[in-house]
């Protein structure tokens, strides 16, 4: 710290304090300084805290192309000189100190946006890129290389990052750069909570760097501020710079209150350029824009000590084998996956798959053969899927909710639909659809549209729909291949406001091979309207669930075709109104489950009304405990 010899002690001081405090801490301390700059510096710069230019000077400084006195009047970062190749603190001119004390009246205390902010950045600066945290960058490395290791690249880009805000090196801007298009590509990409952040600041800068309304921008500006600094968000910066609506005084202060949180390096061209474009009057505006240039001009790039760049090479090293790795076992999906897809009934063809994916350490290897084991490891199917779940997802496309998705033999068997897709018009589903054999709807209404989409060839797989909605029902078509179907909701309650809808069980008969119809949330009158359809000719079996009441299943081949299970005492009231809607289905045989809550001696006393079947049985209370 000796490059700061000659400022006021409090200001070494303050500089130094928080120079030591955490990443975190130091983001907070910029982030409240430039928004109280904002809040402080108006158009008219009354009482602007660390301005001390008059309209006049600011006009001839730039007519003389001098540095403007900026955020603290007159403290700049001189050229590097300093030790260790850090920049050397300009000290303040008297008079420039004389002149903003008088504008203000006050002292050192009222000057917290000004000179001390100014010189207190300095000192952070300084302290923080000279040295003082080699320490913290060798430990952030080290942990990306550990999150590398066990295929936790999210967390790894993240560490890096963190290593990025500890020195701001160029180097570790071009790994984060590579691991960043490894991320985004179809294979590496996760979720959690680092890929989510990862993702959150990746969209912040592309929208940045968007043209849009002025309140847009400024929206964006502010929001950068809530954000961990990161070199992505310059290139948007200095787009913003290049705007034609950028040289607006306010907008002006809250690029500069950015560019300040995100630190340098960045370019100074396009600022300067802004800087030239400045109308007199905004000469507080520009005043903080100098102060942000000499910022960026004055900054002298660290260099990694050797240690870090050790950590930085094996980093590099640990990504280019893995890529080689994967792109080998790329080669032997490209050869079996076709295969697998055409067959996919024979675990031979997965079995000889897994052989050779397990012979290069692809994890699906060794997933694919504890699914097809007899005896599968459980636990560690578990922590596979905990690794390579999104991964192993992606093949279907990004439609389905991740994490929903259940894999049998080592491949997708059942997804489940994102509810935002249901307004949107899906691409093609790819071959990896073809081993699904169960798709839930979501219980959303989905178009005509999606009902083409279902109609492909590689979803001649799929025998089961669930939650599906049944005004959707009726738009599906024929789907060739469906043999379950779950409808969610009540048909007969939406049938007086949608008259069409009173054929969905007849239109479902058009399926061909229908045999089982689950209805969930239904009534007695869905009952009666299934059994009264030429459905129930075909059906093998029909369920229908009121949950909590009762559950009423129908198989018409068994000795007893129709049970009731009456779960609470509600099932009482609606009881006689179901049996009445099942006869539908036959008279054959009857039996009664019911819930020891259910009035056993109500029911009792009405079996005469049973009479109308010609065999019911009534399982005990003893046998439902």
């Amino acid at each position: 710290m000796d490059d700061v010899r000659g400022l006021p002690a409090e200001v070494v001081r303050h500089g130094r304090a928080r120079a030591r405090e955490a990443g975190a801490a130091i983001s907070f301390l910029h982030r409240q300084l430039s928004r109280e700059g904002i809040e402080r510096i108006g158009p008219q710069a009354r009482a602007a805290p660390g301005i001390g230019v008059s309209g006049e000077a600011f006009r001839a400084a730039r007519a003389s192309k001098m540095e403007m006195p900026g955020d603290g009047a007159g403290v700049g970062l001189a050229s590097a000189e300093g030790r260790r190749g850090v920049p050397r603190v300009a000290r303040p001119s008297a008079s420039g100190l004389r002149d903003a004390e008088a504008r203000r009246g006050g002292g050192w205390g009222a000057r917290v946006g000004g000179h001390v902010a100014a010189c207190a950045e300095a000192g952070n600066l300084q302290a923080v890129y000279a040295g003082d945290v080699t320490e913290a960058l060798h430990s952030y490395l080290e942990r990306a290389a550990e999150c590398f290791a066990r295929q936790e690249e999210e967390e790894a880009f993240g560490a890096v990052m963190d290593a990025w805000r500890e020195c701001r090196a160029s180097e570790l801007v071009l790994f984060a750069q590579e691991l960043e298009a490894r991320l985004d590509s179809t294979h590496a990409g996760r979720e959690g909570a680092s890929a989510e952040a990862r993702r959150a600041a990746r969209d912040l800068a592309r929208g940045l760097g968007a043209q849009g309304q002025p309140r847009e921008v400024e929206a964006r500006l502010d929001a950068l501020l809530d954000c961990l600094p990161d070199p992505r968000y310059i290139p948007g910066l200095l787009a913003i710079a290049r705007l034609p609506s950028a040289e607006e005084p306010q907008r002006v202060l809250r690029l500069c209150a950015a560019l300040r949180h995100v630190g340098p390096p960045f370019d100074v061209e396009p600022l300067e350029a802004l800087y030239e474009r400045m109308r007199p009057e905004a000469w507080a505006s520009a005043a903080r824009l100098s102060f942000v240039i000499s910022l960026g001009r004055d900054w002298v790039p660290r260099e990694l000590d050797a240690k870090a760049g050790e950590l930085l090479a094996a980093l590099w090293e640990a990504l280019r084998v893995r890529a080689e790795k994967e792109s080998r076992n790329a080669s032997i999906r490209e050869t079996w996956l076709p295969r697998v897809y055409a067959n996919p009934e024979d675990d031979d063809v997965r079995l000889v798959m897994a052989d050779q994916l397990l012979e290069t350490g692809d994890p699906l290897g060794e997933f694919i053969v504890l699914q097809c084991s007899p005896t599968p490891d459980e636990e560690r199917i578990d922590e596979l899927l905990a690794t390579h779940l999104r991964s192993w997802e992606m093949p279907l496309g990004g439609h389905i909710d991740s994490g929903a998705t259940r894999f049998e033999r080592g491949f997708p068997v059942a997804v489940r639909m994102a509810k935002e897709a249901a307004s949107l018009i899906l691409p093609e589903p790819g071959p990896a659809w073809s081993t699904v054999r169960e798709i839930d709807w979501a219980t959303v209404a989905w178009s005509v549209v999606h009902a083409q989409w279902l109609a492909h060839p590689h979803l001649r797989g799929v025998t089961r729909m669930r939650r599906v909605e049944p005004y959707w029902a009726r738009l599906m078509g024929q789907p060739p291949s469906v043999s379950r179907l779950e409808l969610w909701g009540s048909v007969a309650a939406q049938v007086f406001r949608t008259p069409a809808l009173g054929d969905v069980f007849d239109r479902l008969a058009l399926w061909p091979n229908l045999t089982w119809l689950e209805l969930h949330a239904g009534h007695e009158e869905d009952v009666s309207l299934c059994a009264t359809s030429t459905l129930a000719t075909k059906l093998e079996r029909f369920d229908a669930t009121l949950p909590g009441v009762w559950m009423l299943t129908v198989r018409p081949g068994d000795k007893v075709p129709i049970e009731v299970t009456l779960a609470s005492a509600r099932a009482v009231e609606s009881f006689w109104g179901l049996l009445s809607a099942a006869e539908g289905f036959g008279k054959r045989g009857l039996r009664v489950r019911c819930h020891r809550d259910v009035d056993a001696a109500r029911l009792n006393a009405d079996r005469w009304s049973m009479s109308r079947f010609s065999h019911v049985e009534w399982v005990s209370m003893s046998a439902l405990r």
